[in-house]
């Protein structure tokens, strides 16, 4: 891949993490292993960032990407980042070295398929805490795959590159002068595999007690923006009433998809970009793409249908909650209609349609328990949505065939991605068994990708923890 190589003298801080986890036989033990292995691949971080500055002159455009020093008693912010909203980087020779592989612009537009491919999971067999054997995925083959740490993992795509792919960067930047930001970077293809959500679950303890202890025991305020917000879920229902209240003081849920999305339907066989619609539950709807992105439209599908995220953000039930009523059809084709309780087999179809295409419905049943285990947060929590953009609701195919292209039957108000209605479904019945949820729903036409980012949001978590202008 053509991208700046990084060495790094030992293991990387996964192996360390993969192996602390698997040798481990107790929840203190795996959290002091991996608590060493976080601190260890931080001290890397930091010295490659001097690497970087003397022997690639990357100058004040790098400073930018740099986590803002910590002041001890700040106020703290952990933000967590949603599906392909985060950099990742890869090794081709077993960790030695790293470099961004999602998503380089300058990797993309001379080795597409190369860069693409280098991001394919692989089919396995894990074993979860309670000894039961689940699928599971991994790397392909002679690749290792890992999230970018720190704000730079979070602020632009591309981080060190010319022109930046921003995604959370005015936030950051925004708010990093006030607070201590942290992010919480995790491998966004897993979210969804229970293996993985046990080991993203003991990340999300350590990083928000560090946070906290940081801040001389002030609480945290958590932001999730689009699938970050059912990665907070799922860890703060995990991790129980007590922990949350005692380390968390606000939860943001910006553009939250723990309800779901019928967009990724047919995202689920075309990719992350569909060319026929010009549709994506990330990018949002008629983008303009680059000409060599589509291009590599037809194989995008077969790379995403491996990714465990694709499954874990179609229509889902939220902890015993429907988001949409039993009856509503998110797909139809010439024989059969397919609402909410029917999605697995939705994804049985798919398989049979695609020969080799096995693993989103052999996934499927784990993204089901871990979404039934998901909870409102027993602290304060701010939903903020968006209600002005035509949203996919509803597909229909003109044949059997649901790897095929679709047409859009039917749009409900959302913010391009999630629809309204769900989100309000949810944070009703939430309301309903007694906890304290604040809908917030944007004045104005923004994206599901840029709500994240929009002047609303940045001003509300500055009033949320108490920041006057300047302050």
């Amino acid at each position: 891949l053509p991208f700046k190589k990084r060495q790094l003298g030992s293991s990387s801080s996964l192996e360390l993490f993969v192996a602390s986890t698997s040798m481990a036989h107790s929840f203190h033990e795996r959290k002091a292993a991996i608590k060493e292995a976080f601190h260890k691949r931080l001290d890397e971080w930091k010295t490659w960032l001097t690497e970087c500055e003397k022997e690639l002159n990357m100058g004040p455009d790098w400073n930018s990407f740099r986590d803002a020093p910590k002041v001890k008693g700040n106020k703290p912010l952990v933000c967590v980042a949603g599906l392909a909203s985060s950099t990742l980087e890869a090794s081709f020779d077993d960790g030695k070295t790293f470099g961004v592989s999602y998503c380089s612009i300058s990797a993309l537009a001379s080795a597409p398929e190369t860069t693409l491919q280098s991001l394919r999971m692989t089919e396995t067999l894990g074993t979860l805490h309670d000894g039961r054997q689940v699928v599971s995925t991994c790397d392909a083959p002679g690749v290792v795959q890992r999230p970018v740490k720190g704000t730079a993992g979070i602020s632009t795509l591309n981080p060190g590159e010319a022109i930046p792919v921003k995604v959370w960067k005015d936030l950051v930047d925004a708010m990093e002068s006030k607070v201590n930001v942290h992010a919480l970077n995790y491998d966004w293809r897993r979210f969804g595999d229970l293996v993985y959500m046990e080991e993203l679950e003991v990340l999300f303890h350590i990083e928000v007690e560090a946070a906290f202890d940081e801040s001389e025991e002030k609480r945290v305020t958590l932001i999730g923006h689009s699938m970050g917000a059912p990665v907070i879920l799922y860890c703060l229902s995990r991790l129980g009433e007590e922990w949350t209240k005692k380390y968390i003081e606000n939860v943001v849920l910006v553009a939250p998809a723990h309800v779901g999305s019928p967009c990724m339907l047919p995202s689920l066989a075309h990719g992350i970009i569909n060319n026929e619609e010009k549709t994506s539950p990330y990018w949002g709807k008629s983008v303009d793409f680059p000409d060599f992105l589509n291009e590599l439209d037809k194989g995008l599908g077969d790379l995403c249908a491996t990714w465990p995220c694709m499954v874990a953000e179609m229509p889902v039930v939220v902890g015993g909650v429907k988001p949409w009523p039993a009856d509503f059809v998110f797909a139809k084709t010439p024989t059969k209609e397919y609402k909410l309780l029917d999605l697995g087999a939705f994804l049985m179809k798919a398989a049979e349609s695609e020969q080799g295409r096995l693993f989103p419905s052999n996934l499927f049943p784990s993204v089901v328990e871990m979404y039934d285990k998901m909870h409102a947060p027993h602290v304060p929590t701010h939903i903020i949505y968006g209600d002005k953009i035509d949203t996919i609701s509803q597909v229909s195919y003109d044949t059997e065939d649901v790897t095929l292209p679709c047409t859009v039957t039917k749009n409900d108000p959302g913010d391009g991605t999630i629809t309204a209605d769900s989100i309000k479904t949810v944070a009703d019945a939430w309301t309903d068994q007694g906890h304290d949820i604040k809908l917030i729903a944007c004045p104005d036409t923004i994206t599901h990708k840029n709500l994240i980012v929009a002047p609303m949001t940045i001003e509300y978590v500055s009033k949320l923890m108490g920041l006057a202008e300047g302050q």
